[in-house]
């Protein structure tokens, strides 16, 4: 429906710890995005997720998530990539109120492509959560900020359809509960199918 275009995303998932499903997950996610010309357009997103933890033990962090997204597209000329930019909100119903949570999503990155039919993708989040009631523990609520920075190194493999990936993602989370600070890396090499 140009210059619209909509789209529609189903993606159940079973998390599993320790051999046992842990999670069951179902997100569903409409957008649909406004081509304001041939290398800008602007993406709209709704996300539903529905949480499911399998051990009687989470029960009261069964949630339904909400989740709006606007983003920037931004293609390069000469077919050199794109850059984005994108702002969110999330919020978190839970079983228990303990685990109701808001999120601001602020996100900018891009997917370039170098010379070997090579891509780099990058990507840095910064995300503000603030739960609604006070923490079990603390006499207070829970305040957390994350920091994300995504790379990735990509090339064709053979066939057009196939790629094959590197990443490597650092996460910070800072919070005014010391026991929920913590720092991640993670790095991971794979195959990438497109059909």
């Amino acid at each position: 429906a140009d210059p619209f275009t909509y789209g529609l995303q189903v993606s159940p998932s079973i998390y599993q710890l320790d051999g046992d499903n842990y999670l069951f997950t179902t997100h569903v996610r409409p957008e649909v995005s406004y081509t304001v010309n041939q290398q800008l357009s602007v993406w709209l997103s709704y996300t539903f997720s529905n949480r499911d933890y399998r051990k009687r033990a989470y029960d009261d962090r069964d949630s339904d998530n909400h989740e709006v997204f606007l983003d920037t597209v931004y293609i390069l000329g000469g077919d050199k990539g794109y850059a984005l930019g994108g702002i969110g909100y999330e919020y978190n119903d839970a079983s228990k109120d303990l685990y109701d949570y808001g999120r601001l999503t602020l996100r900018a990155g891009g997917s370039f492509y170098l010379a070997y039919a090579m891509r780099f993708g990058v990507l840095g989040t910064y995300m503000g959560k603030a739960y609604k009631n006070d923490d079990a523990m603390e006499d207070k609520k829970r305040e957390d900020t994350r920091y994300q920075i995504a790379v990735s190194l990509s090339r064709q493999l053979y066939y057009e359809w196939l790629e094959i990936v590197t990443e490597a993602t650092y996460t910070k989370n800072n919070s005014n509960i010391n026991d929920y600070e913590y720092k991640r890396k993670v790095a991971g090499i794979g195959l990438s199918v497109d059909f």
